[in-house]
């Protein structure tokens, strides 16, 4: 595994994160409602589940690869492939309504224990409640790594991508709130944000097929 496959997959699991999703979403809710005190813990949980799900999908995808090494020409281009769904679904996806999400602070006064247990088992139920998300990770892998020669530290490291890239970028968000939440309101903002992820993610579909 050469750096240069990370910074690509790093690259890529940026780019992934700035298409607006369900824990965009309730990670937005939290910090409406609660600041850094909701926000952060929940993004911990997140983190959590990111490098379990990720972890699994190498070790799964790695095995397959050794076990029939001719499959790894199929799951690259399967990886190409599902990022074009995704630049195409992206390209097409409206934009989110964040009238029904509570915007006010709540009262400084809740509990912090409450509201920071509260908030990280939410994080964590996000993803771990989610099962496709080993099924995500297994179609993009391929695309990124000779799967068949990684080792068990390879797969910690690239886990800890999987989960490190999200993770800065929802510190960022939560640091960033006020123009955030601007954006999220805005769906013309939110229709150019997901037009030019849809562009980038369409170029990583076609270097994963030159590189």
């Amino acid at each position: 595994m050469s750096i240069t496959e990370l910074y690509f997959y790093a690259f890529a699991m940026f780019i992934l994160f700035l298409t607006p999703g369900p824990v965009w979403v309730v990670l937005l809710a939290r910090i409406f409602s609660n600041g850094w005190s909701g926000g952060l813990p929940l993004a911990c949980g997140v983190i959590i589940a990111d490098f379990t799900w990720s972890f699994l999908a190498v070790i799964s995808i790695s095995s397959i690869s050794e076990a029939i090494p001719s499959i790894t020409k199929t799951l690259t281009w399967v990886a190409a492939g599902f990022f074009l769904y995704l630049a195409i679904k992206l390209w097409l996806k409206p934009s989110y309504d964040l009238n029904n999400i509570k915007l006010s602070k709540v009262s400084s006064k809740l509990k912090f224990n409450s509201i920071y247990l509260e908030s990280f088992v939410t994080g964590l139920l996000v993803n771990f409640s989610n099962p496709k998300a080993i099924l995500f990770y297994i179609s993009i892998m391929p695309g990124f790594f000779v799967l068949n020669q990684l080792t068990n530290t390879d797969a910690v490291i690239i886990a800890s991508i999987s989960a490190l890239v999200p993770f800065i970028g929802n510190i960022i968000l939560i640091a960033l709130v006020s123009p955030v939440r601007q954006l999220m309101q805005s769906p013309s903002a939110q229709k150019k944000l997901n037009q030019i992820s849809s562009i980038l993610l369409l170029i990583v579909a076609v270097m994963i097929l030159v590189l």
